[in-house]
This record gives C-alpha cells, structure tokens and sequence, in this order.
C-alpha cells in the first residue's frame, strides 16, 4: 500500500519517535506512534494535530495555486492542485 511504503520512508529518514508522529501528521498513518506519544498529543489537546484532515487539504491546495498562480499559471495552479489534493485523499484513506 502507498500509505505503507510513504510512511516506511519518512521514519526511515528520522528517528522512530519523531518518524512515527511526522507520518501521522502528514499521511494519516498512525500505526507507529506509541502509546505514550499518543497520550501525550492528547494531554496537550494537540490529538487532532495527528488527523488528517480539510485543513490538510486546503493547504495543500493553496501551496500549489499560489506558487503556479505566481507565474502566471492559475488555471493550471488550481487544477493541480485539486489532483494533488484528490491523490492526496486516496494516499490517506479518504
């Protein structure tokens, strides 16, 4: 599975702890993450930090429609950027 492979990448390049919380924030694979890490995001109130989300998204999104829209690619920018996001849905589970 995409998700799999991606978040084997990003730990392999961290360490395990901070591999395992940057895979859940940046594809929803919260597998890795301890028990501990879990229970302190949630402590913090900082749980929803490790979903993947509409914000996720928007950003996303907005991050390839300004940097295509700053060359006089807008058009292009946004339907990028909705392949992008669509993918990026599909790569998360929806």
């Amino acid at each position: 599975e995409i998700q799999e492979s991606l978040s084997a990448s990003i730990t392999r390049y961290l360490n395990p702890e901070v591999g395992s919380v940057a895979a859940a924030i940046c594809i929803g694979n919260k597998s890795a993450l301890s028990s501990e890490t879990k229970e302190v995001f949630q402590k913090a109130g900082l749980s929803h930090v490790l979903v993947v989300s509409g914000l996720h998204l928007s950003i996303w999104c907005g991050i390839w429609t300004a940097l295509l829209g700053r060359i006089r690619f807008r058009k292009m920018g946004i339907v990028v950027g909705i392949l992008l996001s669509i993918l990026f849905a599909m790569i998360t589970g929806f």
